[in-house]
C-alpha cells in the first residue's frame, strides 16, 4: 500500500531561543571546500517529497564541513524524487541514492540505507528537513568530546511548510536522567531527525515497520533499555517543517499507544492508558493550533492542549 508523504518529529515544544531559517539557502560561496567527517553517513528515506529535496540537499552541501556519505532511499516515489536525486548525485560524489521500485514502507527504507552506509556514525534526517549549517561538524565535535556517548539528539526549529517562517523551537532535554525519564515514560527522549547514532547500535535494535508511527521510540527505547549512553544538545540543529501530509501533523492515537505498550515492558512505565489519552487529545490539539491560519480556530485549539495538559504548555512558556 503506497503511503503518505511522511516526516518524524516530537511535540515537545519551548519559546527558547529561534534559529530563523535563511531567506535563500542558495547564498553559499561557490566551489567552497568543506572540510569531510567521513566517519559520518548521513542516512534518509524519502516518499514524494520532491517540493522539498533540493532545500534538504542545499542545505547539506551548505553544512561548515560535509559527511563521509549521504545515502538517500527513495522508496517508491511517484513524483519528481528520483530525478531531483539523480540530478544532486551528479553534482556530488558523496551522495548514494538508492531507488527502490516498490514502497516498502520508511522504517523498511531507513534500514536499507543503514545497512548499506559506510560510515561508523548514521546522521538522521528527514528529507523534507533542512540541516543548520553548524550541524554537522557540531555534532562531531560533541561526541570526540564525550566518546562514552552512543545517541546524541538535539533540538529543532519548527517551520511553516509553505512560508518556512519560524514558528517554535522544540524543548527536547539535554541531561541524561531527563532524556531517560521520558523513555521510561513513554515519550520520546530525543528527536529522531536530528540525531547521531553509532551503526553498531542501528545494527543490533533496527526500526521495526510494524511499529510505525512509533518506529522512533521503539529502536531508541531498546537501545536505551540495552544500556546505550544517550545525550543531546540544547541548541537546534534542524529546520523540521510542519506540513499537512508530514507525520508531525498527522498523529495518530495508535502511535502513543504503542510507545505506551512498549514502555510498559522495558519500564514498567505506571502511567495508566487513560494519561495517555489525555496526552494524546493535548498532542492533536497543540498540533492543530501551530497548522492553524484562522485566528479564532488556532486559540481555540491552544486552550484545549492547555486543557488536557496544562503542565506541558507552562513548562514551554516558562522554559
Amino acid at each position: 500500500m503506497a503511503q503518505k508523504t511522511w516526516s518524524r518529529s516530537g511535540g515537545r515544544t519551548t519559546g527558547a531561543r529561534c534559529c530563523c531559517l535563511p531567506p535563500k539557502l542558495l547564498n553559499h560561496p561557490q566551489n567552497m571546500s568543506r572540510h569531510v567527517l567521513k566517519d559520518i553517513s548521513i542516512v534518509s528515506a524519502n516518499y514524494n517529497n520532491a517540493a522539498f529535496l533540493d532545500d534538504y540537499f542545499q542545505s547539506v552541501e551548505d553544512n561548515s564541513a560535509w559527511p563521509g556519505e549521504l545515502v538517500i532511499v527513495d522508496d517508491g516515489s511517484t513524483d519528481e524524487s528520483p530525478a531531483i536525486i539523480r540530478k544532486w548525485a551528479a553534482k556530488h560524489s558523496w551522495i548514494r541514492p538508492v531507488l527502490l521500485p516498490d514502497n516498502v514502507g520508511v522504517a523498511n527504507a531507513t534500514n536499507q540505507g543503514i545497512a548499506v552506509a559506510n560510515g561508523t556514525w548514521i546522521l538522521r534526517v528527514d528529507p523534507d528537513d533542512m540541516l543548520m549549517p553548524h550541524r554537522i561538524q557540531s555534532q562531531w565535535d560533541f561526541i570526540q568530546q564525550h566518546p562514552e556517548v552512543d545517541v546524541l539528539g538535539g533540538n529543532c526549529v519548527y517551520v511553516d511548510g509553505k512560508t518556512r517562517q519560524s514558528i517554535r523551537t522544540s524543548g527536547f532535554p539535554a541531561t541524561r536522567a531527563d532524556i531517560e525519564k521520558l523513555f521510561h515514560l513513554g515519550e520520546n527522549g530525543v528527536l529522531n531527525g536530528t540525531t547521531l547514532v553509532r551503526k553498531t547500535w542501528f545494527n543490533r535494535f533496527p526500526y521495526r515497520q510494524e511499529m510505525v508511527w512509533a518506529e522512533d521510540y521503539d529502536c531508541f527505547a531498546r537501545m536505551l533499555h540495552a544500556g546505550a549512553v544517550m545525550a543531546a544538545q540544547r541548541e537546534p540543529n534542524t529546520w523540521v517543517r510542519i506540513h499537512r501530509e508530514s507525520a508531525t501533523s498527522n498523529l495518530a492515537w495508535d502511535t502513543l499507544e504503542k510507545a505506551w505498550k512498549l514502555s510498559v515492558e522495558l519500564f514498567n512505565n505506571k502511567r495508566t492508558l487513560r494519561d495517555v489519552k489525555g496526552n494524546f487529545r493535548h498532542l492533536q490539539h497543540y498540533r492543530r493550533y501551530l497548522l492553524s491560519k484562522n485566528p479564532i480556530a488556532k486559540w481555540w485549539h491552544l486552550a484545549a492542549a492547555v486543557w488536557w495538559r496544562p503542565e506541558k504548555v507552562l513548562k514551554a512558556v516558562f522554559k
